[in-house]
């Protein structure tokens, strides 16, 4: 197999299950527009467990289909 190129990109995701189709058609096409150098791996399992992904640093983003009140916050 071929090794990843050194500028790849591969960000993680988890969230809402409702817009995941839309997700992964916005996802394959920015793939494809950076020429297959940022992947998006995206799992739906719902929003509060992406969010909560995301809040515990298990993830690059958390999606949610519902406004939220407040933003976790989260340090590099």
């Amino acid at each position: 197999s071929c090794a990843p190129h050194p500028d790849d990109v591969i960000l993680q995701g988890s969230g809402a299950t409702f817009p995941a189709p839309v997700y992964k058609r916005w996802f394959l096409e920015y793939y494809n527009q950076t020429n297959g150098h940022v992947r998006i791996d995206y799992q739906a399992i719902g929003s509060g467990a992406g969010t909560r992904q995301f809040a515990e640093g298990l993830t690059d983003f958390g999606a949610s289909d519902a406004p939220k009140s407040t933003v976790p916050s989260f340090s590099c």
